[in-house]
């Protein structure tokens, strides 16, 4: 029984690189990327600078917290806090 022929095993040498072949294209075939975006993603990126102005820390509320803790009057809602980690937690 013949296996392979001695052609085919020379075609594969394990020390020798195969020749790349780089296909050409002419200029008619060349093609250019294109961007377009659509009114959603324009929404999408004005929205998101609107969050980006936003501060992340609300002076006021802060301010009027720390009035309620020095007057003794702040007060935290335990059951609210746990459901809002357990809630976190399910997602």
């Amino acid at each position: 029984m013949k296996v392979g022929s001695i052609s085919s095993a020379a075609q594969f040498n394990p020390y020798v690189e195969p020749k790349r072949v780089t296909p050409t294209l002419g200029a008619a075939a060349q093609k250019t990327d294109k961007l377009e975006l659509t009114a959603s993603k324009r929404q999408f990126e004005v929205a998101m600078k609107a969050v980006r102005d936003v501060p992340e820390v609300r002076m006021e509320k802060v301010e009027a917290i720390k009035r309620q803790i020095e007057a003794g009057t702040y007060k935290v809602d335990s059951k609210a806090v746990a459901e809002k980690i357990l809630e976190q937690h399910r997602r």
